[in-house]
């Protein structure tokens, strides 16, 4: 029960990873906010295993898109929990494929700006919070493909390099107030964002994967658990690859 005591927010946990990690989290004591935009219902049953299974969970509707949502997300989170200790920034749109040279610029516009700001809007509000505590932990996911990059992927490698720019960023402002910021970078996942990827395509991230695999949902959920715990409470700053040895070789 590593997180007895503590609060976690997951944005975009009604499903996926975000799904996973609430679940994890909440297994490690955790009273966590399961964070929706559009689908309740998925909300809801993961709040129903996480309460079956002994855990504290809400389900709270939230546009990370927009402020005033989010505002009044973050209001209703304190307003159940007493504070938020840590935040996973989750909520993204799933990665296309599509060659540099048939990608408009609307089209890396729209990604990049709705990415960063999907990060960018619940961090601000959470982070005012947490530095009149005194404390928190911000931990927001990325990719592989932010540094090492793959053909088809540029638009997606150009956003994840922008979140892991402004996480790094947080870090660095952060510290001083006793908040941590981290990032989990992850290599090539199945989830329901992934399923639009061709068997060669998975056959051939397994291929370049020293581990022999691809990465799972909870590989993702188990190494934000280790970053959120007092065990990482040194580390900040840092972005960990969840890739089976891929960024290594």
């Amino acid at each position: 029960m590593r997180l007895t005591g503590k609060v976690a927010l997951i944005t975009g946990a009604s499903q996926g990873v975000g799904a996973e990690t609430a679940k994890l989290l909440a297994g490690n004591g955790a009273s966590v906010i399961v964070n929706y935009h559009r689908n309740q219902v998925a909300a809801d049953l993961i709040v129903e295993d996480i309460v079956r299974t002994g855990g504290k969970a809400v389900a709270i509707r939230g546009d990370v898109q927009n402020e005033e949502s989010t505002r009044q997300m973050v209001e209703q989170a304190v307003a159940n929990f007493g504070q938020i200790d840590i935040l996973v920034l989750n909520a993204a749109p799933p990665a296309s494929w599509q060659l540099f040279t048939e990608l408009s610029q609307e089209e890396l516009e729209t990604k990049l700006l709705t990415e960063v700001r999907g990060y960018f809007i619940p961090a601000k509000i959470v982070a005012n919070q947490m530095i009149a505590t005194k404390s928190g932990c911000i931990i927001g996911l990325s990719s592989v493909l932010a540094r090492s990059p793959a053909p088809g992927f540029s638009a997606h490698t150009t956003t994840k390099s922008a979140i892991e720019g402004l996480l790094k960023a947080m870090a660095l402002e952060l510290a001083p107030h006793g908040i941590r910021v981290n990032v989990v970078a992850p290599s090539l996942t199945v989830t329901p964002g992934s399923s639009w990827v061709p068997q060669e395509g998975v056959e051939d991230t397994i291929a370049h994967t020293p581990m022999g695999r691809l990465c799972s949902l909870q590989d993702i959920a188990s190494a934000v658990l280790m970053i959120a715990s007092d065990d990482a409470s040194f580390i900040t700053g840092a972005c960990l690859p969840v890739d089976g040895g891929m960024s290594g070789t």
